[in-house]
C-alpha cells in the first residue's frame, strides 16, 4: 500500500527503512495556492514556543495512516473524521524519518458530531496526555499558510521546506484532477513540473 510504502529515500541514516514516525500535514480551505489569505495549515507549539505539524512514533503491526489519524485526534482534539487524506500524496522527512500524509480538513461546522476545538478559536489549548517529553505540545492553532511560508512563524525551515513540498504536491494534484490527468498539463496548458512557490 502507499500508505507504507515505499521506504524512506534519501541518504541520511534512516534512508532504506520503514518510518519511524508518522505525521500529519492538515490543510483547511479550498485555495489552490497560499498567496490567498483562506487557506491555512494546522500547527502544534510545544512549550519552548516551537512549531511543526502533528506526529508521533510509529506502531508496530499497525497501518501508518491508523496511526497518524489516533495521534491528530490526541494531540490536536479535532475528530478525525473531518480529514480526508490525500491518495498518494505524503511528504518524507528523511534525515528524522518522518512520513507526513497530506490531508484536507473539512472546516468544524460540517462535523456537527462533536463540539470541535476551533468551532469558535483559530487557537486552542491542546488536549491533556501523558508524556515524557520535556517539551510537551501545550496549544495547536491553524495559521495562514502564507505566513509560515514567509517564515512568520517559529516553524523550523526545514518544517517549511516539507510544507513547500505538500503544497506542490496538493496544487498538481487538484490541477490535474480538473483537466483530467492530461499529461501533466493543466486546462489553462502550463506544465506543472514548473510550479514553485
Amino acid at each position: 500500500m502507499w500508505l507504507d510504502h515505499p521506504n524512506i529515500k534519501g541518504e541520511s541514516a534512516r534512508a532504506g527503512s520503514p518510518p519511524r514516525y508518522v505525521g500529519i500535514i492538515a490543510f483547511m480551505g479550498e485555495a489552490l495556492w497560499p498567496g490567498l489569505d483562506d487557506l491555512y495549515v494546522c500547527l502544534v507549539v510545544r512549550k519552548s514556543g516551537l512549531e511543526s505539524f502533528p506526529k508521533d512514533i510509529t506502531k508496530r503491526k499497525k497501518s501508518l495512516l491508523i496511526t497518524a489519524l489516533k495521534m491528530w485526534s490526541k494531540m490536536t482534539g479535532i475528530n478525525p473524521g473531518r480529514v480526508q487524506p490525500q491518495t498518494c500524496l505524503h511528504v518524507d522527512d528523511e534525515k528524522h524519518g518522518c512520513r507526513y500524509f497530506i490531508t484536507e480538513c473539512e472546516e468544524p461546522g460540517q462535523s456537527s458530531r462533536n463540539k470541535q476545538p476551533d468551532a469558535t478559536a483559530w487557537e486552542w489549548a491542546a488536549p491533556p496526555r501523558e508524556s515524557t517529553d520535556k517539551d510537551p505540545i501545550v496549544r495547536v492553532r491553524w495559521s495562514q499558510v502564507a505566513v509560515v511560508l514567509q517564515q512568520r512563524t517559529k516553524v523550523p525551515p526545514s518544517r517549511v521546506e516539507l510544507l513547500e513540498k505538500a503544497l506542490r504536491l496538493r496544487y498538481k494534484s487538484r490541477v490535474e484532477r480538473l483537466a483530467g490527468g492530461a499529461g501533466g498539463q493543466s486546462s489553462a496548458g502550463h506544465d506543472l513540473s514548473l510550479i514553485h512557490i
